[in-house]
């Protein structure tokens, strides 16, 4: 049985590269975004079209700091989040 909704997971991949899992119901415009734990925008990872399915990114995280952050994915069906450990 598939999921009934987007869905947004993250994996380290080595040194400063962190890989994004986007999960798609339907095709459509998404965008995914990285926000600190005060809420704070920190960087846009991915916007454009996506397929329904698997998508994976590959993002440099450049000058975001070590910590705790969120990501949000804006999909066709709505809003979806994960944590994401930056080290």
């Amino acid at each position: 049985m598939g999921s009934l909704c987007s869905s947004v997971s993250v994996m380290r991949e080595s040194g400063t590269r962190i890989r994004f899992t986007m999960t798609l119901t339907s095709a459509g415009p998404v965008t995914l975004d990285l926000y600190d734990v005060s809420g704070r925008h920190v960087a846009q990872v991915y916007e454009g079209a996506a397929q329904a399915g698997e998508t994976a990114i590959s993002w440099s995280r450049g000058g975001v700091r070590p910590g705790m952050y969120f990501a949000r994915l804006i999909a066709p069906d709505g809003a979806h989040g994960a944590k994401v450990v930056v080290q």
